[in-house]
């Protein structure tokens, strides 16, 4: 129990006889280059099945300490230094259980640096988290956001963290517009930041109507909805809070935040809440039992070398499904085929290491579920990039596929997995983050070659911006029709002056008003969902600056 000013609460805490098992350090198998630095994880799996963080707890050392050496001070657990090229055996050790993983340094040099977004809007009084990506010589890329020094022109407008808890992280201070910069080894990227005098009108809480097991977990997210019609992610800004503690828990822990957790069988309000606004939703924990877990894909084959993500769907006793992807224990039969990672942010992300097969496992409750991977020797011979060539109007964006062709006559899509750079980013700009890995976007007219790099093979693209500009956007479907709590993917479609038509669903705002009847998505990987709230009528709303496009909602009865 916690007491302060006459008011506490209380939570439940077990105490198991369970032992630690085994530890996994992840990431697997990395490799870094020289002059920069690696954060590992240790998670802990104990002989009930579940798992734990134990990063700081673990005692952390390197087989070689010319090559690379390790962490145990406080604030820094498991954060390896790179001192010379070659490779490090990295171990975390506790009460006599260990984990260790290969640590490679390498040689290559400093290619580039990539701040994402590259453009962002915020409003005044509100936060935003910036990444900085590089990209190496060899290929690889690494996230430097907490190795970077971060610098913003104008720290009157927008103030920037170098803090070692929030690097990265921007405040808008006052109106006005600036350019935040990233700088390491000689390398520096930037970002063009405006923040508005917008204030906050309402807040969008999704999933807007939910219902998961009792002991299992589910994500909420926080969007604001601002007066001149922008939106921004709130999920790390709002207070979270639920109305009955004993059914359900919500997390306001950094790097959890929004987390909510089913306590016992009942229904509960979570609400976020900022700066006087907030929005509820209700969510209803169920006595449902796991019945059978389902592993996805099944029966993949994948080249040595190659990472791959697992997923895990937990089949209930009331009929119900839900993905439990970061609640099982993963496991794999034969870690020298390949590896399954049970860290917070990589669960069921495997590295495979050399052909063979292993069995893949996914542990919950008891229950549990295998399937069967196969590493292959095949090599990449080729990477095909499309379309090729492609064109994009300045300020628009379209996303690159990549597919790699192998020497047994395969193919893979590898979108996710390689480098992609541009010859010129001052005419585009390609990203590299996860949500948006290939997404090209357009921001002088120009050319520019975008390359795709895997495995020391390339494949290119000749991108042509123009200056075209937008006439109209086009929402698809016009007419949409809903029970309370279904779901609706919206496209938005850009018509422009030379007649061509651009999928602008990601660069466009989206909004319904009246938002008390739905709620719609503009996060990357939402963007244009409209979630049906309560019976009535509405309209979807798509802005790209002064161009609006419309489509009228009907929300009937469940």
């Amino acid at each position: 129990t916690a007491s302060f000013a006459g008011a506490s609460d209380s939570a439940a805490i077990e105490v198991t006889a369970a032992t630690l098992d085994s530890i996994d350090v992840t990431p697997s198998h990395p490799a870094a280059a020289l002059g920069t630095l690696q954060a590992f994880t240790a998670t802990g799996t104990y002989t009930d099945g579940t798992t734990q963080e134990l990063t700081t707890a673990a005692t952390w050392s390197t087989s070689s300490s010319a090559i690379a050496t390790v962490s145990n001070a406080g604030g820094s657990h498991g954060l390896a230094t790179t001192v010379a090229v070659g490779t490090a055996t990295i171990t975390a050790a506790l009460g006599g259980v260990s984990g260790s993983t290969t640590f490679t340094v390498s040689a290559a040099d400093l290619v580039e640096i990539a701040v994402s977004p590259d453009v962002a809007s915020i409003a005044k009084g509100t936060t935003l988290a910036f990444s900085a990506l590089a990209l190496f010589t060899d290929g690889t890329r690494q996230i430097l956001t907490d190795q970077v020094t971060w610098s913003s022109s104008d720290d009157g407008v927008a103030a920037v963290s170098n803090a070692a808890a929030s690097r990265g992280l921007v405040t808008g201070v006052e109106v006005g517009s600036v350019t935040l910069t990233a700088s390491f080894a000689g390398a520096s990227d930037s970002a063009a930041i405006e923040v508005t005098a917008a204030t906050l009108d309402s807040i969008d809480v999704t999933p807007f109507a939910a219902s998961i097991a009792r002991g299992t977990e589910l994500q909420f997210w926080a969007q604001g909805n601002y007066s001149d019609g922008s939106t921004q992610d709130l999920t790390s800004e709002v207070t979270w809070s639920s109305s009955n503690s004993n059914v359900a828990t919500i997390s306001n822990a950094a790097g959890s935040r929004g987390l909510a957790t089913g306590a016992d069988m009942g229904t509960a309000t979570i609400t976020a809440a900022l700066a006087g606004v907030s929005e509820s939703v209700e969510l209803e924990v169920t006595a449902a039992v796991l019945d059978s877990i389902q592993v996805t894909p099944e029966n993949p084959s994948v080249p040595a070398g190659a990472s791959h993500a697992f997923r895990a769907l937990g089949l209930f006793s009331d009929g119900g499904t839900q993905d439990i992807t970061e609640l099982v224990t993963w496991s794999s039969s034969d870690p020298t085929v390949a590896t399954v990672s049970n860290a917070a942010e990589s669960k069921g992300l495997v590295q495979c290491v050399r052909n063979g097969t292993t069995q893949v496992g996914a542990t919950l409750s008891g229950k549990s579920t295998t399937t069967t991977l196969t590493v292959t020797a095949k090599a990449l011979a080729s990477i095909d990039v499309s379309p090729a060539p492609a064109s994009v109007p300045a300020g628009f964006s379209l996303t690159l596929r990549a597919v790699g062709a192998y020497t047994d006559g395969s193919t893979r899509d590898l979108t996710a997995e390689v480098v992609w750079t541009s010859s010129n980013p001052c005419v585009a700009r390609v990203s590299n983050s996860a949500a948006t890995r290939g997404r090209a976007t357009g921001r002088v007219p120009g050319t520019a070659t975008i390359t795709a790099t895997l495995a020391e093979r390339s494949g290119s693209t000749l991108l042509t911006v123009t200056n075209e500009t937008l006439s109209s956007i086009v929402l698809e479907p016009a007419n949409v029709v809903l029970s309370v709590g279904g779901t609706q993917p919206m496209l938005a479609w850009g018509h422009f002056s030379n007649g061509s038509v651009v999928d602008v669903t990601r660069e466009a705002h989206w909004q319904v008003t009246p938002n008390s009847i739905a709620c719609v998505g503009n996060w990357p990987t939402n963007k244009g969902l409209v979630t049906a709230r309560r019976i009535g009528h509405a309209t979807i709303r798509a802005r790209i600056w002064n161009r609006l496009g419309t489509a009228s909602l009907s929300v009937s009865g469940p």
